[in-house]
């Protein structure tokens, strides 16, 4: 019996020690997680990951039994001074060596990411300054030993897109008099800056967010070292509500160099094709580019270039491209490239043409354009331009019809004489223009060239053909060097007096002074009936010269007052007209 009863009494004691250890250490866990692991522990950890080539600084160390050791806010540096925050890290769970741990050896295998948040700071030297975050981000980081790294599927969010990360590093001991390596880390940096505040103004599928896989292999202690490939896979890409249907890119990086060896992206109306090479080091890079998406409203939504004023394209868009760009000390594009462009069923104020092509080349923000084509059915634009903004130089070949070009000289001199214009069956122009103009001041323009004409009317005249040299400009239009065939088979005095079908003149010169509303007819030589003439600039005389009845066309002699006429606008009651609408043709 006494037996029996120290027995039971040696069970319960042993109970009551266990129940007390559990209790104890339960306590002493709820005190360490409280508190925090020691400053000792701490110290220990960290100079540990530092022999594993990372320079750690840890805010809180925890143990929790069914994860292990748990550090919050860890900060991480690229130098043992602590001066330089590269990222940090919000919790981390850490992974030892048991046997090791045992002897009382800290040696750290492994780091485990779940769920965890990674904060970056953007500024090189300021761990306050704007920062970027991943989130949601899991992965394991193995540390064997001799400064090697291994992340075996890691993945987070940035900026809205899934990144799937797995590397193999070999970390590194910092050492002094490494300005170049800091140089270049400064340019990645930078880099980087410019990524992710771009990626920042853009949108996502929400149920499709892009996919992106990086895979790395890196000696730190050798920066030409460096091996990446990278995977891009989107659907549902936009910027500024112009959205893409999908994109898909593979890129290579090796060294300071960035290779896009594919770059594809389709919307409703095309796609794109590009590659890309971008040395970090030199900061310059080239490019090449096959596009059939909606170019100026892809322009517009992303890159804030506006479109053409009093330009409308409709149909099908093509561009391609090859160039060499460097980015200056502020990180501002400086392009070199050249290229072809064609857009179908294009609208210029108002004027609908069937294609619009050029080649052209591009420099610092100076625009060359060359074998510009604007055809439509019935005739075409050839020219070349050069754009130095707001400078405009042009040279034009044209064989339109008049009442096509029309709407381009609305609202200058030009515009009354073109539509003094009318045509007859079988009608032609063909004009040639070479000039320019300040597109900040409007009334810059000015042009020369020569025009010639055929089977058309002007102010009811009919006209065989008429050919001239011009000069043009907002003060003054003058048609100089000019001949005349005039077509008289209509004509009442023909008809009475079996006259000639048709008369030749020369004219010298007819000149248009804007600012003084003169209009100038000098050196007119030709046998010609004189109304039909002067009907060209003054109906009204050219009514009284009717009353006259000359059978046969007279002799006019060259000469500096042959046949002249000023017609000023001076208050006179046959010039009315031109106070109202002063341009050539009025009386």
């Amino acid at each position: 019996m006494h037996r029996l009863h120290l027995t039971r009494n040696l069970r319960s004691l042993a109970f009551l020690l266990i129940f007390s250890a559990v209790l104890t250490a339960l306590g002493i866990l709820w005190w360490a997680n409280h508190t925090g692991l020691p400053e000792s522990w701490r110290a220990a950890i960290e100079r540990e990951i530092s022999k594993q080539g990372a320079q750690v600084k840890i805010g809180r160390l925890s143990y929790y039994p069914l994860r292990g050791v748990t550090a919050t806010n860890v900060r991480i540096f690229s130098d043992p001074e602590h001066n330089h925050e590269i990222s940090r890290l919000l919790s981390v769970i850490l992974n030892f060596d048991k046997t090791k741990l045992a002897r009382g050896i800290i040696h750290l295998t492994k780091v485990e990411l779940k769920d965890a948040q990674l904060i970056l700071p953007l500024g090189p030297n300021n761990s306050t300054s704007t920062t970027f975050e991943v989130t949601d981000v899991n992965g394991i980081l193995l540390m064997p030993g001799d400064q090697r790294l291994e992340i075996r599927n890691a993945y987070g969010r940035i900026a809205g897109i899934e990144i799937h990360l797995n590397a193999r590093l070999v970390g590194y001991q910092p050492k002094a008099g490494q300005a170049s390596d800091a140089l270049h880390m400064e340019k990645r940096r930078e880099l980087l800056v410019r990524v992710i505040r771009e990626l920042n103004q853009w949108q996502f599928d929400a149920g499709h967010p892009p996919q992106l896989r990086v895979a790395i292999e890196s000696d730190a202690n050798e920066r030409t070292a460096l091996k990446s490939k990278l995977t891009l896979r989107a659907k549902g890409v936009g910027k500024n509500q112009h959205w893409l249907d999908a994109v898909t890119a593979q890129a290579e990086i090796t060294g300071d160099l960035i290779t896009i060896t594919s770059l594809q992206a389709t919307d409703s109306s095309g796609a794109l094709d590009g590659h890309l090479d971008y040395d970090i080091g030199a900061r310059e890079g080239r490019f090449d580019v096959h596009s059939s998406l909606e170019i100026p409203n892809l322009l517009d939504a992303w890159l804030g270039l506006p479109p053409l004023r009093d330009v409308v394209m409709g149909g099908s868009q093509t561009l391609e491209t090859t160039g060499e760009f460097r980015l200056d000390e502020h990180n501002n594009p400086q392009i070199h490239m050249t290229g072809h462009a064609r857009c179908d069923s294009v609208r210029i104020r108002g004027t609908r043409f069937d294609t619009v092509q050029s080649a052209f080349s591009w420099r610092n923000n100076e625009l060359f354009l060359r074998d510009v084509r604007l055809m439509r059915p019935n005739g075409e634009i050839r020219g070349k331009a050069m754009i130095q903004w707001p400078l405009v130089r042009l040279a034009l070949d044209t064989n339109l019809p008049i009442p096509v070009c029309r709407p381009f000289f609305i609202g200058q001199p030009l515009e009354q004489v073109l539509n003094d214009f009318s045509e007859r069956k079988g009608a032609a122009a063909q004009v040639t223009l070479e000039g320019g103009f300040d597109a900040d001041v409007p009334d810059s323009w000015a042009f020369v060239g020569g025009a010639k004409v055929q089977n058309v009317n002007y102010k009811d005249v009919p006209v065989n053909s008429a050919e001239c040299r011009l000069s043009l400009s907002h003060q003054e239009l003058d048609f100089f060097d000019g001949t005349v065939v005039f077509n008289y088979q209509n004509y009442s005095l023909r008809d009475a007096f079996n006259g000639p079908k048709q008369g030749t003149v020369k004219v010298g010169r007819i000149r248009y002074d804007e600012p003084n509303h003169l209009v100038e007819v000098e050196n007119v030589a030709g046998s010609i009936w004189a109304a039909p003439m002067v009907r060209l600039f003054a109906p009204q005389v050219a009514d009284s010269l009717e009353v006259y009845r000359f059978h046969r066309p007279g002799r006019h002699p060259a000469g500096s007052h042959g046949l002249e006429y000023f017609l000023q606008d001076r208050g006179r009651r046959g010039l009315s007209a031109a106070r109202r609408n002063p341009h050539p043709g009025q009386t």
